[in-house]
């Protein structure tokens, strides 16, 4: 059982993941965090900066300020 153990750690490839929040403000107290998980309908999954930056690029509207 160790042994096997084991051979999962070594066999272990790490990957980079990102997630996306956001602190959203309705003009009222209190402002809350978001997370992104979904986009029009489909799960995401964030692998890497370019990945968010243009997750980001086709998600948020400017607030107008």
């Amino acid at each position: 059982m160790i042994v096997e153990r084991e051979q999962l750690i070594r066999a272990f490839v790490p990957q980079e993941y990102w997630t996306i929040h956001a602190m959203l403000d309705a003009g009222e107290p209190p402002t809350f965090e978001a997370k992104l998980s979904k986009y029009k309908g489909e799960d995401i999954e964030v692998t890497n900066q370019e990945a968010a930056d243009r997750l980001l690029r086709r998600s948020v509207k400017p607030s107008g300020k």
